[in-house]
């Protein structure tokens, strides 16, 4: 599920503030050492202020290559959104992608559903998008 980022350890005192959230297939680095269902320290550019912490929710691993994790949008150009705009609408456009242009992949992306994107071709470096990608 989406996991809270918090600006420091929310505990034992609770002074950490959230200051975003990850949303499930997100990929992030971790700072030091993290155990499973423990507070870890992550970073990168899909963690909000670029570092922050986390309490469990981390599946541990490399991330793919980025070689096969590129699409091409097709059909038509597609909105970019700073969140999935589902299920409450909360999205806001934040550019667009046009037909031709390449995106890296990231985390999980099902045809005909939101994937998360990133790369120079997309609007402030990473957003969300409908379909329209062919990977």
């Amino acid at each position: 599920e989406d996991v809270d980022v918090y600006n420091v350890k929310n505990e034992p005192d609770g002074a950490g503030r959230v200051i975003g959230i990850l949303r499930v297939g997100q990929q992030v680095e971790l700072v030091g050492s993290c155990q499973r269902e423990s507070w870890c320290q992550v970073a990168g550019r899909n963690v909000p202020g670029g570092n922050g912490w986390v309490w469990g929710h981390l599946q541990f691993g490399q991330a793919p290559s980025p070689a096969g994790r590129m699409a091409t949008v097709v059909g038509e150009d597609v909105d970019v959104y700073n969140v999935k705009n589902e299920p409450d609408g909360a999205g806001r456009v934040i550019g667009i992608l046009r037909v031709g242009q390449q995106v890296e992949l990231v985390g999980r992306c099902e045809r005909e559903s939101w994937c998360q994107v990133a790369g120079g071709n997309v609007p402030g470096g990473s957003g969300w998008v409908w379909g329209h990608l062919q990977f």
